[in-house]
């Protein structure tokens, strides 16, 4: 499939696609770096301190960067659909969301700063779509090249990334570090289907050119993408934690480029598989990083939200079931 910017750009449809999401109990959500990520975007002024943003804002940068949000005589939709709960969301008596005979009376929502994770990633979302809405993507489906490219990904600020990822996607399992300090990895572990092969050496960059040494790598991460098994991969997880305690991280690789079905056949991937970094901190059960992340993403697909650094590279800050 062609990848186009209207896949991610961002709009009011994609914005309200991306609060959707945000409506839901998080499988997974790392706490600790949303509050940092929180802490130095937005800079709420202490415990009692607040931010505003201005609806209006949102609109016009939301028009300069998706081609416009309809008509000014109603609210956004992506904004009626914060009526699913508080979230922290004030909006005061001189800024009602009323709007009549054609006439906007409402012009900010207020935050005051809050401890929840889950409650910060809705202000972060808001606070990006008001100030640098081209910093935030909403992709809708994953496998469609170009949403990672190395000139987004090292602009500034930090892009903020809502992925949807199909069923058919391999999370494919590297390396994990466990409560006792040790790290695990997973690659080593794996087989062939028939039981035969194990995986390559990585290549050495040394005796290639740059290009054979690309063409080196795309073989050696295609043996992982053709021999991935989701029951194999998630027993590996379960086995080698054992006893080691419950994971500070795990780190996995994606493949990108396949164009999924319904019945899970793909085309073959033409370039190097997203590195995916997931820090559980101690906080969850290893099942939702073996079952539930490979067995189920695999199955159903998941909707994770992160941040994206070279290579590509994604941190992730929260993941959704579907």
């Amino acid at each position: 499939m062609e990848s186009t910017e209207k896949t991610w750009t961002v709009s009011e449809k994609n914005l309200e696609v991306a609060l959707g999401w945000l409506a839901d109990a998080p499988l997974f959500i790392d706490g600790d770096q949303i509050t940092a990520f929180y802490e130095a975007v937005v800079k709420p002024e202490g415990k009692i301190g607040r931010v505003s943003i201005s609806l209006d804002d949102i609109q016009e940068r939301v028009r300069s960067v998706g081609g416009g949000v309809g008509g000014e005589a109603k609210p956004p939709a992506w904004f009626r659909f914060l009526g699913f709960a508080d979230l922290g969301v004030k909006v005061e008596a001189n800024g009602s969301l009323e709007w009549k005979d054609g006439k906007k009376e409402g012009k900010e929502i207020e935050f005051r700063p809050v401890d929840s994770p889950h409650r910060q990633l809705v202000h972060l979302t808001l606070h990006y779509a008001s100030k640098v809405p081209n910093r935030l993507r909403v992709v809708r489906e994953a496998s469609v090249r170009g949403w990672c490219e190395p000139s987004f990904i090292c602009d500034l600020p930090r892009a903020l990334v809502f992925a949807d990822f199909g069923p058919g996607t391999k999370f494919i399992p590297m390396a994990a570090e466990v409560a006792n300090g040790e790290v695990r990895t997973f690659y080593k572990e794996m087989q062939s289907h028939d039981g035969r092969t194990s995986p390559p050496p990585y290549p050495r960059r040394s005796g290639f050119t740059e290009e054979g040494y690309k063409e080196e790598r795309r073989e050696y991460w295609k043996w992982f993408e053709d021999e991935f098994d989701t029951h194999q991969a998630l027993k590996i997880v379960e086995d080698v934690v054992g006893s080691g305690g419950r994971m500070h991280w795990i780190a996995y690789r994606v493949p990108l480029g396949a164009v999924v079905d319904s019945e899970h056949r793909e085309s073959q991937t033409t370039d190097f598989p997203l590195h995916m970094s997931v820090s559980g901190r101690g906080g969850f059960n290893t099942g939702v990083f073996a079952y539930d992340l490979i067995k189920r993403g695999y199955d159903h697909g998941l909707r994770i939200v992160g941040t994206l650094k070279s290579e590509p590279d994604m941190n992730v800050l929260a993941i959704f079931e579907k």
